[in-house]
């Protein structure tokens, strides 16, 4: 008889599961599944080979073998089922959930969107002199020409490169990372203006004033700053 092997390791009675264990009653080696196998006297042995030694040895306890097929079927069934839970219940505190993972990404994305246009603006300063102006903003960065020449120095555009980091724009606005139009501020306490993201609403419900105040107490030597969702990123 031909014995199965790992490369044809089905269950013979349910071709669709894997098996996993091999009958070694005389005359069988029969890959069966979890729910078809069990041991006899220490060997693996599988559900049919069982019920013909009961069978055998004792031809008058038919009724005796259907109980104790049935009592190993119900008992590999919650077993099985027991570890299928232990499993899944492992899963669960090692891999995040896939609003776990996206909020993580988006996070990590406003961040480089942030470090991107910040850099942006400090590339304006160092060929211009001076930042923009909260009026001329975002659109500073890559100089219309119906505002006339450009300023002396510039040599934009200055827009972040696509192999920088792809920052999306709508109505002339560049959007953070939660598809929210970013915010350009000038701030008396600062030497530079600030660039704000408001989080997944847009709305900036820590006050600008305090994001400010979280980069002063930093003293002046971080570039990107934030409470809950709202972040700043400060050219520097």
């Amino acid at each position: 008889m031909k014995l199965q092997t790992l490369e044809n390791f089905n269950c013979v009675n349910h071709p669709n599961r894997e098996g996993v264990g091999i009958c070694m009653s005389r005359n069988c080696r029969k890959v069966v599944c979890d729910e078809c196998s069990t041991k006899l006297e220490g060997i693996n042995t599988c559900l049919a080979c069982l019920n013909a030694r009961v069978k055998k040895t004792k031809p008058k306890s038919n009724r005796a073998g259907k109980i104790l097929n049935s009592l190993v079927g119900t008992i590999t069934t919650i077993a099985g089922f027991a570890l299928l839970l232990a499993i899944l219940f492992g899963l669960g505190k090692w891999i995040p959930s896939t609003s776990e993972t996206r909020l993580g990404n988006r996070i990590f994305h406003n961040k480089a969107i942030l470090e991107a246009m910040a850099e942006s603006f400090q590339s304006f300063k160092r060929d211009v002199g001076h930042y923009p102006g909260q009026k001329l903003g975002f659109d500073a960065l890559d100089w219309p020409a119906e505002w006339g020449p450009e300023p002396q120095g510039y040599s934009g555009s200055y827009w972040p490169g696509e192999w920088e980091i792809e920052i999306t724009v709508r109505d002339g606005e560049p959007l953070d990372a939660y598809r929210q139009p970013l915010r350009y501020y000038e701030s008396k306490q600062l030497p530079c203006p600030v660039i704000v993201s408001g989080g997944p609403d847009g709305v900036i419900e820590t006050e600008l004033q305090d994001l400010i105040d979280i980069y002063l107490k930093a003293n002046n030597t971080a570039r990107l700053v934030g409470s809950g969702d709202d972040q700043i990123a400060i050219p520097r």
